[in-house]
């Protein structure tokens, strides 16, 4: 009998059945508020250039596993969890757009017999692989049993799995709304689904357990972001212009980003780019050069001259273009 392989089981065989590409007349949700170029020609059914490796599977998996694990936890201390099954699906549609369809992660709520949780975990624990969630459920339990003794009403719940660098770098610098508005909108067509004026986005580190909780409350910028966008990607299928390329960095705090929605394109092909990783590096390059521009106007103002990013940026791709 062969010995098994743990390492090239998960490396060559970890892979997950994904929605083939197809031609559509729909918006995914978790779409919404991400630059067009990639999703014209996921809409118009263009196969990616890149296949998925095992190890981006891997990590969908350890996302979905987090998903699960705190839900789990949640329901095992005594609260009522909502989600969609099957076909079941979130569909809003405009009048003359796309409709926008989608799935929430979860409704959450509590009719506040918390006694009959803690009960059930002690008398009816959980199998040995589960067997770990009830050491935190119980505590959970307790908690809100002081705190919460009537329950709480149904809560919108989207979880999102962050990358722990990220994550606490957004959290400081208080970008979290900012750096992560697409997920505002695609939390906002499951309110605007069920009529609810808030939800709950947590986010969760990858590899440290730090975690954020943040509200999203309707409001008329949100909708005014939200309508513009489908009406945007609707035109654009519908008269078939192909988007531009948008520009492969941009501005974060007076700082210059590589912008990584756009450098890990899956359709760089159709920009002309042929190699993924030459254009990361030379983008990164090219970002280094702009900040250093940024950092020598700073130094210029310093001696009482005008400037701005913005100038700087210009005077930049001005010299860009002479060379």
């Amino acid at each position: 009998m062969k010995n098994w392989s743990i390492s090239k089981t998960l490396s060559e065989g970890f892979k997950s059945e994904r929605r083939p590409p197809k031609e559509r007349e729909y918006i995914y949700a978790s779409e919404i508020g991400k630059q067009f170029f990639d999703r014209y020609y996921k809409m118009n059914g263009y196969e990616p250039s890149e296949k998925l490796s095992s190890r981006t599977y891997f990590r969908f998996f350890i996302g979905d596993l987090l998903e699960y694990g705190i839900l789990r936890l949640f329901h095992r201390a005594g609260m009522q969890i909502q989600v969609q099954k099957g076909r079941e699906k979130c569909i809003v549609e405009t009048e003359g757009l796309f409709p926008v369809s989608g799935k929430y992660d979860a409704i959450i709520s509590a009719d506040g017999d918390w006694d009959t949780a803690i009960r059930n975990i002690k008398i009816t624990p959980l199998d040995v692989t589960e067997s770990f969630i009830d050491r935190y459920a119980i505590g959970i339990a307790e908690y809100c049993k002081k705190h919460y003794p009537e329950g709480f009403d149904n809560q919108l719940f989207e979880i999102k799995t962050i990358n722990s660098m990220s994550l606490k770098s957004n959290m400081k610098k208080g970008l979290m709304a900012k750096e992560y508005y697409h997920y505002h909108l695609q939390l906002y067509t499951y309110m605007k689904y069920l009529g609810v004026d808030k939800g709950i986005i947590f986010y969760i580190s990858k590899d440290d357990g730090v975690f954020h909780v943040q509200e999203v409350h309707k409001t008329e910028q949100l909708e005014k972001d939200w309508l513009a966008d489908v009406k945007g990607i609707t035109e654009c299928i519908r008269k078939d212009i192909p988007p531009e390329f948008p520009q492969p960095y941009r501005l974060k705090n007076d700082k210059y980003v590589v912008d990584w929605s756009v450098v890990g394109s899956d359709f760089l092909e159709f920009a002309g780019i042929e190699d993924k990783e030459e254009f990361q590096h030379e983008t990164k390059k090219l970002v280094g050069r702009l900040n250093y521009k940024i950092t020598k106007a700073k130094k210029e103002k310093e001696k009482g001259k005008k400037w701005t990013v913005t100038s700087a940026h210009n005077q930049f791709r001005k010299q860009q273009k002479l060379k």
